[in-house]
């Protein structure tokens, strides 16, 4: 179903509350926050994107979300 991510869901606004979010939106932010994380060089901002990468895929793989 995810094999395009921006078809079924949209990224969402940075204070969203995750645990409230569609799954959709779910994976197509978490693909949002990975690419970004392979554009940046600043280890701040590097931090903050694998903190909330790891929120989403917590939150993803507790719906049972799998990546295949």
């Amino acid at each position: 179903m995810y094999e395009r991510p921006g078809q079924y869901g949209k990224v969402l606004p940075d204070d969203s509350d995750v645990t409230e979010a569609p799954t959709a939106d779910l994976v197509v932010t978490f693909c949002s926050v990975m690419e970004n994380m392979h554009r940046t060089n600043n280890t701040t901002s590097l931090a903050q994107l694998g903190r909330y990468a790891g929120q989403l895929w917590r939150e993803m793989t507790g719906r049972g979300v799998e990546f295949k």
